[in-house]
């Protein structure tokens, strides 16, 4: 069954391989768009990231109407929110049209590609994906990501971008989105290869050579692959080339059909032989080969995937997920209520709208996109989150479930508090707590008080951003009032 797992993370980072069927018919419910993804950072303006976004989609999972000429067109947008903190800090929004002569051409094995461009500030950041069937308003997949970190590339010493993963790169004498220093370059953002792509194409850019008149006009590359658990498995010769510019695109192309199915990583060495200065950029990229695997292997790692539901981007659902197979509407119902805490808006918009076997198939997504350690069966934020619900349903209920009280929201929203303190009730004053998260914000409280006398503790008063603040709070633990 472990093998079987190890061949299932594969299908998984290109989940709509094994998503849902096509469908050319019109829809009454929410269905999701599986989508693949990934990220690259190159140099922008002064101390700006030029963040790029890849996204595909296989043209099974988009929705394709008749079109001009007897031909069919389908397609889909993609809108990208860079959030800081509380705020959308930056936007962008693109759409992909694609057309075919028949829908036999509507098949999974072909990706529509696309690439959007975002200039951020360095800092921290979350992304929400969102993207949406350009003919199918009620057809969508959404994707949050945890903490992105820019750094400011520097001015004064040799540095490099990211690595982009491409299916194809080559010389390009026309302009669209996929070119770049006049190079095409289609991305491939499952950093997938092997059976069906045998040749690893990348791009990469290198920053800051030492150009003065006199000093040395050539830098020297080297490529490097890596297993999972960093041996060095191939290091290839290495490449002296010509300065063109201070900055330049490094490409190049490895065939990797004869690595074993696995993990592994490309490291791209630099050195400005004018300085002596080296900088290096690697990149995880996975080689799946079918023939390393038996076909009940890749039967059982199928149903894996089908039994999760997954997108590209996403981590696992949890390894008990097979139970929202069978699981009554009212049982899931009850299950996304837990999470209204952690559920963006639209989310619960499209949970309105779905079916039975949109709420499956929802839910599990729902968490997958929230695993903080994709690869393993095991979702912990999952496992972690309903653990608290429990607490708070033990703990915090009475007239209202716990998890639906003052007390369970904040435990849900922020997580358990560092310090509780605990005041009962006397003759002259009513029962309160005070939670302190001496982590969150620099240190926040939250003020509880029982001002019902039954038993049911409401918030008062806080110093998180966002919350109720009411610095005369005192005033509620008066019995007479």
């Amino acid at each position: 069954m472990r093998r079987s797992w190890v061949v299932a993370a594969f299908f998984l980072a290109c989940g709509q391989v094994l998503a849902q069927q096509p469908q050319h018919g019109s829809s009454a419910e929410r269905r999701l768009v599986p989508f693949d993804i990934d990220f690259a950072r190159f140099r922008g303006a002064g101390d700006r990231i030029y963040l790029e976004s890849y996204v595909w989609v296989s043209r099974a999972k988009l929705h394709y109407l008749p079109a001009e000429g007897r031909r069919f067109a389908g397609g889909f947008s993609v809108d990208i929110k860079a959030i800081r903190g509380d705020t959308v800090a930056s936007e962008i929004r693109w759409e992909r049209i694609d057309f075919v002569d028949s829908l036999g051409e509507v098949r999974d094995e072909i990706r529509i590609p696309s690439v959007g461009f975002l200039q951020l500030e360095p800092g921290d950041y979350r992304l929400l994906v969102t993207v949406r069937d350009r003919t199918d308003t009620l057809a969508q997949g959404q994707w949050l990501s945890s903490r992105v970190h820019l750094e400011p590339f520097p001015s004064d010493s040799l540095a490099m971008s990211d690595i982009q993963f491409a299916t194809a790169i080559r010389s390009a004498d026309f302009e669209n989105e996929f070119v770049k220093n006049g190079l095409f370059v289609q991305p491939n953002p499952t950093a997938i290869f092997g059976t069906g792509l045998e040749v690893m194409y990348f791009y990469t850019e290198v920053y800051n050579l030492d150009t003065r008149p006199g000093a040395d006009s050539t830098y020297t590359v080297r490529y490097r692959i890596l297993d999972a658990d960093g041996n060095q498995i191939r290091s290839y010769p290495p490449r002296t080339k010509t300065k063109r510019a201070s900055s330049v695109a490094e490409i190049g192309g490895l065939n990797v059909i004869s690595l074993k199915s696995g993990p592994y990583y490309l490291f791209v060495d630099v050195t400005d032989n004018a300085t002596g200065e080296q900088a290096t950029t690697f990149k995880k990229f996975f080689v799946f080969r079918s023939g390393d695997y038996t076909e009940e292997q890749l039967a059982e790692a199928r149903q894996i995937v089908e039994q999760q539901s997954s997108q590209s981007g996403s981590g696992s659902p949890g390894s008990d997920a097979q139970r929202y197979d069978v699981m009554p509407e009212k049982e899931l119902d009850k299950e996304f209520d837990y999470a209204r805490y952690i559920a963006t808006e639209e989310e619960k918009k499209i949970w309105k709208g779905l079916n039975l076997e949109g709420k499956r198939r929802f839910i599990k997504e729902f968490w997958a996109k929230r695993d903080q350690t994709p690869g393993t069966p095991v979702n912990e934020f999952k496992r972690d989150y309903l653990q608290l619900v429990e607490m708070a349903n033990r703990n915090f209920g009475g007239f209202r479930e716990g998890y639906k009280t003052d007390r369970g929201r904040i435990l849900l929203t922020y997580g358990k508090p560092d310090e509780i303190e605990r005041y009962p009730f006397s003759m002259d004053r009513r029962a309160y707590e005070v939670w302190h998260y001496y982590s969150l914000q620099g240190g926040v409280m939250f003020v509880f008080v029982d001002k019902r006398e039954m038993g049911t503790y409401e918030l008062v008063h806080s110093t998180a951003r966002g919350e109720l603040y009411d610095p005369e709070w005192e005033r509620w633990l008066d019995p007479n009032r």
